[in-house]
């Protein structure tokens, strides 16, 4: 399954952040119901990668400098492996699964990896290398892990515009504001069809409620779901400590609006990847040997 992370708006939806707490908390529920089977796509592995550059990157907002002793001491390891090396296999006609694999990181053990790219590095020349191979690069990744989430770069990017046509979920990041929707509706109007809406720094306080935005819109409520503003959260992101407070803010410890929070992500994540699952059902199913195998495209 491919899942794209996107928003019309270039800098303003959250959509790095929306999409690393949205995995993580995937990736936690799979971890606790380990060895219950929830249905046939149960024990979903991920994969997330990024086809743009940034500074506020899924690396650093998940406190990877942190965490990762080789890729923090071994800047070789950090530019000759991960994407870069993996785009240079691909146009090479060298990858398979152990090379694929042997390039990711690691999060949470055994379901969520991440595909880490070099620090130095042109743009240019990385959009050129990412959109030449970019559907060879999606399928190497969805035949070893499963499940593969994009954080889309807004505009001006080839890769974006094949990113999500192949994908089978786009995640449309969006705030409480009417332009936002109405500007999708007018011209993005196909990506509907296949699109969970996740509205950024959600405040109760707005007129513009998830009920609303459904029937005006004719979003089903299945398919749109909300991260409430909370200062802590919003702190979290901007020292890229955004796994550490996603596991903590739950224990208890802190205030009661963290504990909303806690509950608020944990049901539009649940909401997300049980969407998910349902188109997971209509384009795979699981072959006589136990593979999952596409049926069909969106």
């Amino acid at each position: 399954m491919k899942v794209a992370f996107w928003s019309s708006q270039p800098g303003k939806n959250c959509v790095t952040s929306n999409m690393a707490c949205m995995c993580f908390m995937e990736a936690k529920r799979q971890v606790l119901q380990q060895g219950k089977v929830r249905n046939k796509f149960s024990n979903r592995q991920m994969i997330l990668l990024e086809n743009h550059q940034a500074i506020d990157n899924l690396f650093h907002l998940m406190g990877l400098e942190m965490r990762d002793v080789k890729v923090r001491e071994d800047l070789f390891y950090y530019t000759q492996s991960g994407m870069n090396q993996l785009l240079k296999r691909i146009h090479s006609k060298l990858v398979n699964q152990q090379a694929v694999m042997s390039s990711a990181l690691e999060i949470v053990e055994s379901y969520l990896f991440y595909l880490p790219q070099s620090k130095i590095i042109n743009q240019e020349l990385f959009d050129y290398d990412f959109f030449s191979v970019v559907k060879e690069l999606m399928v190497a990744l969805e035949e070893t892990f499963g499940t593969v989430c994009i954080d889309t770069a807004v505009a001006n990017n080839k890769s974006t515009e094949t990113i999500l046509q192949e994908a089978d979920v786009v995640v449309i990041n969006i705030r409480q504001d009417v332009s936002d929707l109405s500007l999708l509706k007018q011209y993005y109007q196909p990506l509907f069809k296949k699109a969970f809406f996740l509205v950024s720094n959600y405040s109760e306080a707005s007129k513009l409620s998830l009920e609303y935005l459904s029937r005006e819109y004719g979003i089903p409520m299945n398919r749109i779901g909300k991260i409430p503003y909370n200062v802590f959260y919003r702190d979290a992101i901007a020292e890229g400590d955004v796994i550490s407070y996603l596991n903590e803010c739950p224990k208890g410890y802190r205030r009661t609006e963290e504990m909303q929070f806690a509950k608020d992500i944990k049901e539009t994540a649940n909401k997300l990847w049980d969407y998910v699952d349902v188109i997971q059902t209509k384009t795979l199913y699981v072959g006589r040997d136990g593979v999952l195998k596409r049926a069909q495209s969106l």
